[in-house]
């Protein structure tokens, strides 16, 4: 069993062939080559099983009539098999009964070509559920896509919306203290600031919906040398409103700090999740800080740290999961939704850079940012 030469380029959809007849095999090749498809083939269920154990074909064509395990048996096999649940199968047979059919059918098969077969008959019917795959395809990819999009609006455009919420409620609240030396700009710098946050949210949005995604419905960097104190001073506006009702500092690196080579959007993105994260989690009066360093290559690396309490041992197998509800809560009623942490690791892994939490169980949390070089 092999792939037939010469083989067509990289994206040609890939066909394995299973049947105990060589001369079979022969002409299904002869005859689908042409056609631009990549082709392996298998004498027997047992080697297309175990082929299969290693490779990911776009569709199968299976002999039904075969010593030792029969096509029927080898489809329900692999259709047991989630990875292959959508992978279509189509019987070669010169079985032609209803109920020979139906077997088929009901083992798994899309589709049946009889033998001996007719080229233009077979050629027709596989494009046609290779057609059918691709648009499968496609639609999973528009739906991650779609997925990704509402992951990144749950954290990155509420967050400045958050902010003007903070900020009008320490303005309408008659018991702040907020207004009470210089109440005249107090409030002008109230209302700056939350118009910076709505620009914010807007430019997020403008930038969501401009973005480019690949085949998994990631979003595809701009990869470019990127000046960290513009980073900076996003990050600060999305997350102002938080941090000063809870009368938390935040300290960002320096003026002097030099560029990293990473997606602007998705950059600001990562540092806004950590940073918000740290806020929620944080007790007030206290300080969230974004460092500078040098990693042992010579390459830039950023930490992120906070005075909360950190994590226990048992979340650390957690930590970049979907969905997970960590031992920490939110200290100033702040809702959570187990997705930032996550959410911050594919965005590094998409820049080639990397997350890791480097401080020890029980202690304030800090994270390592670390970047791809530069090309």
């Amino acid at each position: 069993m092999k792939l037939i030469e010469p083989i067509p380029p990289q994206d040609a959809p890939l066909l394995l062939a299973v049947d105990d007849q060589p001369e079979n095999l022969k002409l299904l090749g002869n005859t689908l080559e042409k056609e631009g498809i990549a082709l392996a083939f298998a004498l027997s269920a047992s080697d297309a099983l175990t082929w299969l154990e290693e490779h990911e074909p776009d569709l199968i064509l299976l002999d039904v009539a075969m010593p030792g395990m029969d096509g029927l048996e080898c489809c329900r096999q692999i259709k047991s098999l989630d990875k292959f649940e959508h992978t279509p199968v189509i019987f070669l047979t010169a079985r032609v009964e209803t109920s020979d059919i139906e077997a088929g059918f009901l083992a798994g098969a899309v589709d049946y070509v009889t033998k001996p077969f007719h080229a233009s008959e077979l050629i027709a019917r596989v494009r046609t559920h290779l057609r059918l795959q691709q648009q499968r395809q496609d639609l999973e990819h528009l739906l991650k896509q779609k997925s990704e999009l509402i992951g990144i609006i749950a954290h990155d455009v509420r967050n400045p919306i958050a902010s003007i919420s903070s900020l009008a409620a320490l303005l309408l609240d008659p018991d702040s203290d907020e207004l009470d030396e210089n109440p005249e700009e107090t409030l002008t710098e109230f209302l700056s600031a939350m118009k910076e946050c709505a620009d914010n949210a807007l430019n997020t949005l403008s930038e969501l919906l401009n973005a480019k995604f690949n085949r998994s419905g990631q979003m595809q960097p701009n990869m470019k040398p990127v000046s960290l104190p513009e980073i900076y001073e996003s990050v600060k506006v999305r997350n102002a409103g938080q941090a000063m009702r809870k009368k938390i500092e935040l300290v960002f690196g320096s003026e002097g700090s030099p560029a990293v080579y990473a997606d602007p959007v998705l950059l600001t993105e990562v540092l806004d999740n950590l940073v918000s994260n740290s806020i929620k989690y944080s007790p007030e009066q206290t300080t969230v800080a974004i460092q500078t360093g040098t990693a042992l290559n010579g390459g830039l690396q950023l930490i992120v740290s906070d005075e909360g309490p950190g994590f226990e041992a048992r979340d650390y197998d957690r930590l970049f999961q979907r969905n997970q509800r960590l031992s920490a809560r939110p200290t100033g009623g702040e809702s959570s939704f187990g997705l930032g942490l996550a959410h911050a690791k594919e965005l590094m892994d998409a820049q080639g850079g990397s997350i890791a939490l480097i401080s020890r169980p029980n202690e304030s949390a800090r994270f390592l940012l670390r970047f791809s070089e530069r090309p």
